[in-house]
């Protein structure tokens, strides 16, 4: 009797195999008025993909694929504040050191076992090691500000930025 066990990694994601499912994840997780929508996934997929990253399920099991179960996507802008604008285009060049955070994803079946937050935790390393930006800015709801602040965001106060019904919160990263 063999027994197996499950890990997670953060790895590359792309248009080809894994838009479809990402996009599912997106509908499913965002009211309809604030999901992205199929073409602007595709877009950060294309464009902004060294900062677009997904969360596979890696079991030691030979016989079981790896599954995407989540993912974290961003923006990346030269701009120091966020704003409609800055979440809107990505800007590849190298003075782009900021990072807007649009999604930070995880399946249903798989939230509440923490593994939000390790995928969330194990972005933010990536991206420091890789050394892709000196910030990173995201928007919040009120429920989850003490999830982003669990891994090391700082509440900068209430955005101006408007998307959807609800009021958002703007929140902030400091990679040094």
């Amino acid at each position: 009797m063999s027994s197996s066990s499950t890990s997670y990694l953060l790895k590359p994601v792309n248009v080809t195999e894994h838009l479809e499912i990402i996009n599912k994840y997106e509908s499913e997780s965002y009211p309809e008025d604030e999901a992205a929508t199929y073409e602007k996934l595709k877009y950060r997929l294309e464009n902004a993909n060294s900062v677009f990253r997904g969360y596979f399920t890696s079991s030691t099991c030979s016989d079981d694929e790896e599954k995407l179960i989540g993912f974290v996507c961003g923006t990346k802008t030269q701009n120091k504040i966020l704003t409609h604008d800055t979440m809107s285009v990505h800007d590849p060049s190298p003075n782009a050191r900021t990072l807007c955070i649009h999604s930070v994803v995880i399946q249903q079946a798989y939230r509440k076992k923490g593994l939000g937050l390790a995928m969330l935790k194990s972005y933010l390393q990536y991206l420091k090691d890789e050394n892709l930006c000196d910030k990173i800015l995201l928007l919040s709801k009120s429920h989850l500000i003490h999830f982003y602040e669990s891994a090391g965001f700082i509440l900068n106060g209430e955005s101006n930025v408007v998307h959807g019904q609800e009021k958002w919160y703007e929140l902030e990263y400091k990679m040094n």
